[in-house]
């Protein structure tokens, strides 16, 4: 982006954080005063701990008819920031960093419901019981669905948007039935994973990749553009993937193995084979 548009776009997120802030904090303000009015002093300050919930609250329900007002981002892929979908998403995003900003966002991500209604108001489908730590950081949410009983470690990182030369690509994420993403991993957009398969602790999971049900993915991996993986298959520890691999049902892949680009891996087998 040009500086113009970079100083254009700050100056519509500022009028965007604005817009949003300034009326919940007023509101959550005078019904402070009013309460604590019939209060004696010192049981006015109790009040402050439940003033920062309802800021959290109001904050949800500011940007939820804000972000349902625009149809649902489609996937795809977009000259940036030339294509009106890459606007779309730019809007997307403002309303994202609102909720986002740190003075709320870890203390949202602390309580399950909180949590949900912060990812909903962002057009998430996720349930109630979606469990992350503080920190993690679910980008464009409006574009993923989780299933019951996921986990999000610290540090980890879900992107449904890559903007690479010119071009903006935005795609989803669909976790199944109590998925583990643990410590630092990183999944980017139009990536499947199955239920019950875990990713390791600092795995880079690329774009456009498919994980079926009951997978095991390592401590480090990277997973290349279009690696499909079938149900129950271990992938160990440091492995890299190069694009379009395919794995079969029940394949192991020994750890600290590098698997060239379009390697065919036939169900029930070890790669590399034993020699």
């Amino acid at each position: 982006m040009s500086p113009k548009m970079l100083l254009g776009f700050d100056a519509a997120w500022c009028l965007v954080w604005t817009l949003i802030t300034a009326p919940v904090l007023i509101g959550v303000g005078a019904l402070h005063l009013w309460v604590a009015s019939a209060l004696p002093g010192p049981l006015s300050l109790a009040l402050l701990p439940l003033d920062y919930v309802l800021l959290c609250v109001g904050l949800c329900l500011m940007v939820w008819p804000l972000r349902a007002a625009f149809a649902p981002l489609r996937p795809g892929e977009y000259p940036f920031p030339a294509h009106a979908e890459s606007w779309h998403w730019l809007v997307g995003f403002a309303l994202q960093r609102v909720l986002y900003m740190p003075l709320w966002q870890p203390f949202m991500f602390t309580f399950a419901t909180l949590r949900w209604l912060c990812l909903r108001a962002l057009g998430a489908q996720v349930p109630l019981d979606l469990q992350t730590a503080t920190d993690a950081d679910v980008l464009d949410a409006g574009l993923h669905s989780f299933g019951s009983g996921c986990m999000l470690a610290t540090g980890v990182t879900l992107a449904g948007h890559m903007v690479q030369n010119g071009r903006l690509r935005l795609g989803a994420i669909k976790l199944g039935t109590q998925v583990e993403v643990r410590m630092g991993a990183t999944i980017g957009p139009d990536v499947t994973i199955g239920d019950y398969t875990v990713i390791g602790p600092e795995s880079r999971i690329g774009l456009g990749v498919r994980l079926g049900n009951d997978v095991f993915v390592g401590v480090g991996c990277t997973l290349g553009y279009g690696v499909d993986v079938g149900d129950d298959v271990v992938i160990g520890h440091g492995v890299t993937m190069e694009g379009d691999v395919t794995i079969g049902d029940g394949a192991v892949v020994a750890p600290h193995t590098r698997v060239p680009k379009g390697t065919v891996i036939a169900p029930n087998t070890r790669y590399p084979e034993a020699k």
